[in-house]
């Protein structure tokens, strides 16, 4: 019989992590207040903040609007519980980041996103994404997102 090794990987850096890093380790969190470094975090049947830091990175399942299901990971504030990234992976194990509801929303378009998954604006959004897991008030964590109307393309025919 083999053994299972039970040891937490070293931490990484946010941009290195790969999908591989959330099918071993669903939850990730920062390892400090002022570093890029990232590091599993425990659940013991809810979400709890990371030592250091004040963001999850988070294995989810994304379901597009043409119901199509992405496996996937999300960024979430853990102050607000609020999301700011979604990461689509590359068929290298890599991710895709499309930023939202932060200060770097925007800077990667729907057009960008379309390309990268082969639809259309309309086959993507809304997005649902959804996780095993509660906060520590038992509230799921799943939910919605649609782009703002000021992020949305305007189709010329």
């Amino acid at each position: 019989m083999s053994s299972i090794n039970l040891r937490k990987p070293p931490n990484k850096y946010d941009g290195h992590l790969t999908i591989d890093d959330f099918i071993s380790y669903p939850i990730w969190g920062f390892a400090d207040d002022d570093g890029d470094e990232v590091m599993p975090v425990d659940y013991p049947g809810y979400l709890i903040a990371p030592n250091g830091g004040n963001g999850w990175f988070i294995a989810c399942e994304f379901t597009l609007n043409d119901k199509t299901k992405l496996d996937g990971v999300i960024n979430i504030r853990t102050t607000n519980h609020s999301l700011y990234v979604l990461k689509f992976p590359y068929p290298s194990g890599n991710f895709f980041t499309f930023p939202v509801n932060s200060r770097q929303e925007g800077r990667i378009g729907t057009e960008q996103l379309a390309e990268f998954l082969h639809k259309s604006i309309d086959q993507i959004f809304p997005i649902l994404y959804k996780t095993p897991f509660i906060f520590k008030d038992g509230e799921k964590l799943i939910g919605k997102y649609d782009l703002p109307s000021h992020l949305r393309l305007i189709t010329r025919t």
